[in-house]
């Protein structure tokens, strides 16, 4: 995806295996959105049929300007083919709540780097994107910003509830995730699609939303779409080939910030659609944020621990493990409101909560995933 001020009659990505060897290339398609007076065109490009695990350098432009970006990037394809080896290993980096304001930087550095030196496959980004609001030159300066990282490895997203302006027009607009394409340029809140799953490596990744009805997640309930589509979803992981399956979602489930409405009222309220779900389809990981400050659980279900661990080490854990991971970044500033010590709940991990910005890595193969 890239962006232009005037229109492109033919956008293309030019790609090749070597830094200035260009021989495929695919054209694409353009969009645009006036909401929030914002102006200029976005371009989408889908390359099909590359090999797996091969580095690809490319350009992005258009063929009638025969204009080119200056910068040649590169990425490596996803693994395969399956069943992925079980003693390959896989970096994933994950975090909410980032933005655009100079507060992000020093989080943006690091991402960068990692980006940069390859020592990471994926960023899952957990909703609360640039924080623009309806302010759209901040999507700009984000985009900007994020450029060095989502141009080199695969930048997965779903939506928080400052994605909710303008009905999702701007996010859903810059963010192209696998989601049906008939929900492009057609933005209301009862046809947009703010969730899809895919897998990488061995892992199966699910993108949830909470956002629908400004946090009240009316698809989420049984019967409803989302919810609907989650348990067809759940249904057709092949464990096998996909052992780890991770959840994100903008709103936790979980969590122990002094905060009556998000952590009892509106968590709460979100076990009661999915959690059973959840826990009956063994899913290991759920990663939210929206708080800004991390924190984990034991593996929990019905606010209960679900058998006996250290707080570090877990051996085939029979229910979800929650973390908030609202680290990102933002002009908003970190939340050092948790609970005390003696008032936290027993699936709550005590000594990991802390308001600090940051991010956290994942490395997994098939039988193992480190934090």
């Amino acid at each position: 995806m890239w962006i232009t001020q005037d229109q492109g009659p033919s956008p293309i990505v030019r790609y090749g295996f070597g830094l200035s060897s260009f021989n495929m290339s695919t054209t694409g398609t353009s969009r645009t959105y006036k909401w929030g007076g914002w102006n200029g065109f976005i371009y989408i490009v889908t390359l099909q049929d590359l090999q797996y695990n091969t580095r690809y350098y490319y350009q992005v432009g258009d063929a009638t300007w025969d204009e080119y970006s200056f910068t040649t990037f590169s990425f490596v394809s996803s693994p395969g083919p399956l069943p992925v080896p079980c003693n390959e290993r896989f970096k994933f980096i994950t975090y909410g709540d980032l933005g655009s304001s100079n507060a992000a930087d020093p989080n943006m550095y690091w991402l960068i780097q990692a980006a940069h030196n390859h020592d990471a496959d994926l960023v899952l980004h957990i909703g609360d994107i640039s924080y623009a609001d309806a302010y759209q030159p901040a999507w700009d300066v984000f985009m900007q910003k994020i450029e060095p990282v989502a141009a080199q490895i695969p930048y997965m997203t779903t939506a928080g509830n400052h994605e909710h302006y303008f009905n999702f027009a701007p996010y859903r607009t810059r963010f192209q995730m696998p989601v049906p394409e008939n929900n492009i340029g057609h933005f209301s809140r009862e046809n947009v699609t703010l969730y899809y799953s895919f897998n990488y490596g061995n892992c199966h990744i699910i993108a949830l939303s909470a956002e629908m009805n400004f946090g009240n997640a009316t698809d989420l309930m049984p019967g409803n779409p989302q919810y609907e589509w989650l348990v067809n979803d759940l249904e057709s992981v092949n464990r096998e080939y996909f052992p780890w399956v991770i959840i994100f979602i903008h709103r936790p489930l979980y969590c122990t910030t002094n905060s009556p409405k998000r952590c009892s009222t509106q968590a709460s309220y979100y076990r009661s659609l999915i959690e059973e779900v959840l826990y009956e389809y063994r899913v290991d990981l759920v990663l939210t944020a929206h708080n800004h400050n991390y924190e984990r659980t034991l593996p929990v279900f019905n606010s209960t621990v679900v058998g006996t661990f250290n707080v570090t080490e877990f051996q085939s854990p029979k229910a979800p493990i929650y973390a908030v991971v609202g680290t990102g970044g933002n002009h908003e500033g970190v939340a050092n409101n948790f609970l005390p010590d003696t008032e936290t709940p027993q699936w709550s991990v005590s000594d990991s909560r802390f308001a600090e910005w940051g991010y956290v890595v994942m490395d997994c193969n098939s039988t193992s995933l480190n934090w």
